[in-house]
């Protein structure tokens, strides 16, 4: 995708307006972290007023990125402060997953959609959507670059983990040459790619651990263990002394059994609605396709959805859909 057009008009957008707001989804992985903060960043450097908010808070794993600063759990009703020129949703396939933010009066002026997930609503006045690229930090560098923007060795720090993070450390079918030289160009600049790596591949707390024993034991499988699934529940947290952001890449685990090419995780959260995390290995069983019946969307490999019903009943209604994907 030639983003040379949307450059031009994104760094209009910058010249023109004077406060900025950065959101991603909910429950934020290393991609949206490390492109809100990057665009928090850059916008900083570009002499504007710029706050990042998210439902959630930085997770832990990641307050060592550049920018944690700009990082602000949303607030939890409209005030004086949330009035900005220039809204820029980064990661985020619809503005539902933003949270209650987005039913704020902003009085925004623009709405601008930084993305890569194939069912992507294109609700902002710019949608810069690249469906093709693996990561959102590698559409933004790309943006970046073509628009001007010079990009600092902080920066470089969450644009690599961005695109670390969404390309399974450079090793998911989606990653291309481009990945890898994009990758290349921001270690240049003077990163520690073993130190990176440490933090965010090798340093989970117990917590996680104990969590991964319960979500492990928990394992169902069905149609002749092609699809294999598993279950996280409010107490698993409370008693395993886990946090949210710990259950991340759990489902990688079952989805890496040898018979499995569906795999999905069930959590029911605090809001009363269970959200549903899918991971297929053959793009013939697409999960977004799944997703999207259940209100959610991603890719046809990674998608997800929350929706509202008794565990027993949405359980059985996602495992049913996928069963589908294996009668022909």
């Amino acid at each position: 995708m030639d983003l040379s057009q949307h450059a031009a008009r994104f760094k209009e957008a910058i010249s023109q307006y004077r406060t900025f707001l950065v959101m991603s989804h909910q429950r934020p992985d290393g991609d949206a972290v490390g492109s809100s903060l990057v665009m928090a960043l850059a916008l900083k450097q570009l002499g504007k007023a710029v706050e990042v908010w998210n439902e959630d808070p930085l997770p832990k794993k990641f307050d060592f990125l550049p920018g944690g600063e700009f990082w602000r759990v949303t607030p939890a009703s409209p005030g004086k402060d949330s009035h900005f020129d220039v809204i820029v949703s980064v990661d985020n396939a619809n503005k539902k997953r933003l949270g209650r933010a987005v039913d704020f009066p902003t009085c925004a002026k623009m709405w601008i959609n930084i993305d890569h997930h194939p069912s992507n609503e294109r609700f902002g006045d710019l949608n810069i959507v690249d469906s093709d690229s693996p990561a959102t930090g590698e559409v933004i560098y790309r943006l970046f670059r073509d628009a001007g923007i010079k990009v600092t060795r902080e920066m470089a720090v969450s644009l690599f983990v961005a695109i670390s993070t969404d390309t399974g450390s450079f090793s998911y079918p989606a990653t291309t040459a481009q990945s890898f030289s994009i990758a290349a160009d921001l270690v240049a600049q003077g990163l520690k790619v073993g130190e990176i790596s440490k933090i965010i591949y090798e340093s989970h707390p117990l917590g996680r651990f104990r969590l991964m024993q319960r979500f492990l034991s928990k394992t169902g499988f069905r149609a002749d263990n092609r699809i294999s699934y598993s279950w996280i529940r409010p107490e698993d947290y409370r008693e395993t002394q886990a946090q949210p952001e710990d259950s991340e890449g759990l489902i990688d685990m079952i989805r890496a059994i040898d018979t499995v090419v569906a795999a999905v995780m069930f959590e029911q959260v605090e809001d009363g609605k269970i959200r549903i995390s899918l991971r297929s290995k053959d793009p013939h069983v697409d999960v977004n396709r799944i997703a999207q019946k259940f209100g959610g969307g991603g890719h046809s490999l990674a998608a997800g959805a929350r929706t509202s019903g008794t565990a027993e009943e949405i359980q059985e209604k996602v495992l049913s859909e996928l069963e589908k994907c294996f009668e022909h």
